[in-house]
């Protein structure tokens, strides 16, 4: 493997996790403050009109940001960014246009509780926020896109102490925090990414529209069913439950996020690797290596949470919320699988066949509201939880299958078969808060290391030398 193609996504991971590391940490403090001042009822409903603008952002930019990445980084020409951006703001334009006229029309519906507005108020900015983000990331900007992230963190956590606390608007002072920050963001990246001097009336090509149209669509409604995956269950919850148990599982869910932190901060830099890698002879070697060391990373991130889970989410959250880590046992697990499907997914991305990311995701979709529909009225929380892992374990084989002709993964199976068989032993003690269950834990820990050793020894030799390198170089 060439160093300089690792020591390029080493250098991409680090710049990455600075913000991430900012906003992840803030975004804890303020759910931690936030469960101090909100009911488990209030925060199970505050979730509830979160993730339906979540939902709403790529149905009404139709994933344009995904194009405006795409395209811009492998742009070499300044006047091609141009049209790029000008025709991607054009049809973001249209979009948000579309939202603000319906609205008049959604609000007659009770369906949408008497939240609409604050849908409104989330959805707008976080519109706008991805758009300027992917734009800046495509075009190179990694510091300023950083940069970003980390005034967004800070004006989310200012917003919620003086709102929420302060001025004691509590949920609705949480919400115009958040709605403040997206804006915030989006002011701060469109002034110092320079992005007005890429727009264009004159660069408007409606054939560059389609074909920018042709990327980003079946992107869309491949966002819309990973919503349906990792939030519609709150939606049966809610329904089947109410939102106290509502608010439960999205704290449940905070757990597996710790995680979800470190593989999204390397997924951002690999997104670019790949890209720039696809078209390389020995491709199929590069990716194997950095999917092995991917797996091993992320299986002793969960065996080490497993074990840690109910001290956890105690420290981590106010009394009335304690309970939620009973539920968190299944959605780390799952975490293994969300990781390796999204490193097989980015291979759709970097081939343009966006259409099998959607037709995956969509059979993915199909599965989990079915299994939510029928556990979740039986097993309540649990059955959520788990109809989530069975998702991500199906579309994990799936895309393995699939991308093969993309590319060819070469997997250790006889590791991964021991490592699935320790991670299942511990998660079935993680349910126990027994001595004995804790022994057995730490120990299939340490035999997981052992399992990798050469792996992490070979990892440590390759960054240490990339890492000496850059010291000597700066």
């Amino acid at each position: 493997m060439h160093e300089s193609r690792l020591k390029k996504l080493f250098t991409n991971t680090k710049s990455f996790t600075l913000a991430n590391l900012i906003s992840k940490v803030t975004q804890y403090v303020i759910i931690v403050l936030v469960t101090h001042k909100l009911s488990v009822d209030q925060f199970g409903i505050t979730d509830i009109v979160i993730q339906t603008s979540f939902l709403l952002v790529p149905i009404i930019s139709c994933d344009i940001a995904s194009s405006l990445f795409r395209f811009c980084l492998v742009s070499d020409n300044g006047n091609e960014k141009k049209i790029i951006f000008t025709n991607a703001i054009f049809i973001m334009s249209i979009g948000l246009a579309l939202f603000i006229f319906l609205y008049p029309l959604l609000i007659r519906f009770p369906l949408l509780f008497d939240k609409l507005e604050y849908i409104y108020l989330l959805t707008i900015p976080q519109v706008l926020q991805k758009s300027i983000k992917e734009f800046t990331r495509g075009i190179g900007k990694i510091n300023l896109y950083i940069v970003g992230g980390i005034v967004n963190s800070i004006i989310q956590l200012l917003g919620v102490i003086i709102l929420s606390f302060i001025l004691n608007l509590s949920l609705d002072g949480y919400l115009y925090s958040l709605a403040l920050a997206h804006l915030a963001e989006f002011i701060f990246l469109a002034i110092f990414s320079n992005s007005y001097r890429y727009f264009k009336i004159d660069s408007l090509d409606f054939s560059f529209a389609k074909k920018l149209l042709a990327y980003s669509l079946p992107l869309a409604p491949n966002s819309i069913m990973w919503w349906i995956v990792s939030a519609s269950n709150r939606y049966f919850i809610y329904y089947f439950l109410g939102p106290r148990e509502t608010g439960l599982y999205a704290i449940a869910s905070m757990i597996p996020a710790l995680i979800t932190i470190a593989i999204n901060i390397f997924f951002q830099a690999w997104q670019i690797s790949a890209i720039e890698e696809y078209d390389s002879a020995d491709k199929s070697f590069f990716f194997s290596k950095i999917f092995n060391y991917l797996l091993m990373i992320v299986a002793v991130c969960i065996c080490l949470t497993l074990i840690s889970l109910k001290p956890l989410v105690k420290m981590l959250v106010a009394k009335e919320y304690s309970e939620a880590w009973i539920y968190a046992p299944f959605l780390v697990f799952s975490t293994l699988f969300n990781s390796v499907q999204s490193f097989l997914g980015t291979n759709y991305a970097a081939s343009k066949q966006t259409f099998g990311a959607l037709k995956s995701t969509i059979y993915m979709a199909i599965i989990n509201v079915i299994l939510n529909f029928t556990l979740i009225k039986k097993f309540g929380i649990q059955g959520a939880a788990f109809s989530n892992m069975v998702a991500y374990v199906f579309i994990c084989g799936y895309r393995y299958i699939d991308t093969r002709k993309f590319v060819i993964i070469q997997i250790d199976i006889i590791s991964i078969v021991k490592t699935l068989l320790l991670l299942i032993i511990v998660l079935i003690m993680s349910f126990y808060s027994t001595s004995y269950s804790i022994i057995i834990s730490i120990l299939a820990f340490f035999i997981l290391l052992c399992i990798y050793r050469d792996g992490i020894r070979e990892m440590y030799n390759i960054f240490a030398k990339i890492v000496l390198r850059h010291k000597k170089s700066s």
